[in-house]
């Protein structure tokens, strides 16, 4: 039986691209709402030594970063124009 957190993770690497691109159509305050939530459940589950949920939630954590990145450079673009 497959575990749910490694087929999570598999899944996370392998549609980061997806999922940032929905990511950066959110509005950066509801980016920064997901940014928090995940960040304090990374510090339960370090706190717990769920080491397998602490990759998978730095991986979510990671592609919302990358998305607000990507949203502030598409938006800074959009000004220079």
């Amino acid at each position: 039986m497959i575990d749910v957190t490694k087929f999570k993770i598999a899944d996370a690497n392998r549609h980061e691209a997806d999922y940032i691109a929905e990511l950066i159509t959110f509005e950066d305050k509801r980016l920064e709402k997901h940014l928090k939530l995940i960040q304090k459940q990374i510090e339960i589950a370090f706190k717990k030594g769920m080491y397998e949920a602490l990759d998978l939630l730095q991986i979510y954590e990671n592609q919302i970063i990358e998305a607000r990145v990507l949203k502030l450079e598409n938006t800074n673009k959009n000004k220079k124009k």
